[in-house]
């Protein structure tokens, strides 16, 4: 029942201690926690209140949430090749047009009214009224036409060239276009909307291509390739600051920050990748079985818009002018040996710090720390058609770290911990 307090008896509580918890970060943080027995509680809890409803699973109608997403396309391509001198070139031209329809529900309740828990300004909590709670549904659709060219010209018997044009389009998750909002912040200084947008446009690019690359006999391998990208519709997440309507008697209007996905204009991404397999085949007996395969990718963006309608906060600094998602420096590292029976393989993963949200909660532009990741995989084979395997991830324990503004504001310290996986492959 509302309202009550009810001394819960202890034999339903357990002590869990776990003094290494996060030993490795250098923080304070609770190490002691409570298990509970849910039964136990439940059935105290029900006997308190003479409620045989307690801990009972009930379907909440007013939560429920659904996409449907339909996508009606048809392309059509045009092949051609020749010769251009000696050299042999194909290349295909095509374009596709695809129509998505989305029908979204979630639940929603509308704002009606804010007032101060206290007037004379004592404190700046804010009392919210909400209509009551019903499932609302929203329909979105739209229509892309995405031309695309592609090329290749043989070089020579190892060497080619290869060019490639586009308009692409990449949909928004199922996730940000159901409809709803909840006000999880309710003071005058920070008041927050987060809601989802059933309104939004996919992102939509024109993207150019281009590469040189070479193939030898023996399996070796390298390319350099350049790429750009002009970003024309863009979903970002942003906090908009949104006069409410209400005001407070000690402090005056009271201001919304509203956070949503929203659509707005994108921005342009270039860079090159450098990539290489090389195969230790001309080294003596078992080490000739090794090799290596890399990669590096450097990537430059520029965001059109960038801080253009960004408040400036005390205190926080406006991120720079590149794009969210898009880390600059990108590179993987794989040593792998192979034989008749064995095999093996330990990759390096890394990539640099980079913007994730321009405007995220309370307009303060988050990041996601560089990142470095170690795997394995190894498989000996018993006989032709059985290979015992075992893959690693994670190996060093690596955690990913969320930060705002600045590296000393985190906002989320994540360990995912390693994974093993043991299996035995079978094929006939």
């Amino acid at each position: 029942a509302a309202g009550r307090v009810f001394q819960a008896p202890t034999e339903i509580f357990t002590p869990l201690p776990v003094p290494d918890l996060l030993s490795q970060v250098d923080a304070d943080f609770p190490t002691d926690f409570l298990l509970v027995d849910v039964d136990g509680y439940c059935t105290y809890v029900r006997a308190q209140t003479l409620n045989p409803n307690v801990c009972m699973l009930q379907e909440r109608q007013d939560f429920r949430t659904g996409v449907d997403e339909t996508v009606l396309g048809g392309y059509a391509r045009f092949d051609v090749g020749g010769e251009f001198g000696a050299m042999p070139f194909s290349a295909n031209f095509g374009v596709r047009i695809q129509r998505t329809e989305t029908t979204s529900e979630g639940p929603f309740a509308a704002l009606l009214d804010l007032q101060p828990q206290d007037p004379d300004g004592s404190t700046s909590g804010l009392l919210v009224t909400t209509s009551p709670s019903e499932i609302i549904e929203a329909e979105k659709s739209y229509t892309n036409v995405m031309p695309s060219f592609n090329f290749v010209l043989n070089l020579n018997d190892n060497t080619l060239f290869r060019f490639a044009a586009a308009k692409v389009i990449t949909r928004p998750t199922l996730g940000q276009i159901v409809p709803g909002q909840v006000f999880p912040s309710r003071s005058f200084e920070s008041f927050q909307r987060v809601a989802n947008n059933p309104d939004l446009d996919p992102y939509e690019a024109i993207q150019f291509d281009g590469s040189l690359e070479y193939y030898a006999d023996n399996g070796n391998a390298f390319a350099i390739s350049l790429f750009y990208k002009d970003v024309q519709n863009f979903i970002s997440e942003q906090t908009v600051l949104v006069d409410s309507g209400f005001d407070h008697p000690a402090f005056g209007d009271i201001i919304i920050r509203d956070l949503a996905p929203r659509n707005r204009p994108g921005g342009t991404v270039q860079g090159f990748e450098l990539a290489g397999l090389l195969n230790f085949d001309f080294l003596p007996g078992f080490l000739s079985n090794f090799g290596v395969q890399a990669n590096y990718t450097f990537v430059a963006s520029e965001d059109k818009e960038a801080n253009a309608e960004l408040a400036e906060l005390p205190l926080a600094q406006l991120p720079d002018n590149g794009l969210e998602g898009f880390t600059p420096h990108s590179y993987n590292v794989i040593g792998f040996y192979e034989d008749e029976r064995f095999r093996g393989r330990v990759a390096w993963n890394w990539r640099d710090t980079f913007l994730e949200f321009r405007s995220g909660a309370e307009g303060i532009a988050s990041h996601i720390d560089a990142y470095g990741q170690l795997d394995a995989g190894f498989g000996f084979k018993i006989n032709e058609h059985f290979e015992l395997t075992v893959e690693g991830s994670n190996l060093l324990n690596e955690n990913t770290i969320r930060f705002a503004d600045i590296r000393e504001r985190v906002l989320l310290n994540q360990y995912t911990g390693r994974r093993l996986f043991f299996g035995v492959r079978g094929s006939y």
